[in-house]
């Protein structure tokens, strides 16, 4: 444990193995998150070091930024408190920035699947999610545009329904008309699919 809590709080040094020893424990830490909970304060960790760590724009970090997506999808369902969730928003929001040349097609398409396992959760609070639902619908819907792959689409299309869902009559503050979400620039076929995913 004396070495994890090292590793985690230890910034790595790009260009160097440290990412990639770090990359490895936070696999380690992820697949034991129902061990791993009594002894780590992840509230604290998600707060102080993953919010600065997705941050971070030297060359390497692509690697951390799509474990740290990973890390939190596996600890979002075992331990984050509904105060700590805004940082999880505020993580993907940043992870999603098409604009940022670490955030790859890989590093965005785990962004997404992250926050479709946050906003899934049980536990989750759509109060906390509404000042974020402008920013990640765009990115979302953006990277849905981007993306050539059918199945690759409709897994992104599931975590915007699941936003829907979860926004209940919320929606409407957003869009006048949430089917205009199907709007996509892409061939008939992926149109006809991805607007029936979302109606459903």
């Amino acid at each position: 444990m004396d070495y994890f809590r090292s590793c985690l709080l230890t910034r790595s040094v790009p260009g160097s193995n440290d990412i990639l020893i770090k990359d490895s424990v936070y696999t380690a830490v992820g697949l034991a998150s129902c061990i791993l909970h009594p002894f780590i304060d992840f509230d604290q960790f998600l707060a102080t070091n993953l919010v600065q760590e997705v941050q971070v724009t030297q060359l390497g970090y692509s690697i951390l930024r799509r474990r740290i997506a990973i890390l939190i999808s596996q600890w979002v369902t075992v331990k984050i408190s509904k105060e700590r969730r805004s940082y999880i928003y505020e993580i993907t929001q940043h992870l999603l920035n098409k604009d940022d040349p670490l955030n790859d097609l890989v590093v965005r398409l785990t962004a997404a699947k992250c926050l479709g396992s946050s906003v899934d959760e049980w536990d989750s609070d759509v109060e906390t999610l509404l000042p974020f639902v402008p920013n990640l619908f765009e990115r979302i819907m953006a990277l849905i545009d981007e993306v050539e792959e059918t199945e690759t689409k409709m897994s992104l299309v599931n975590v915007v329904s699941m936003i829907v869902v979860q926004l209940e009559h919320r929606v409407f503050f957003f869009f006048y008309n949430p089917f205009l979400l199907c709007s996509y620039r892409n061939d008939e076929t992926d149109t006809r699919s991805t607007g029936c995913a979302i109606r459903r």
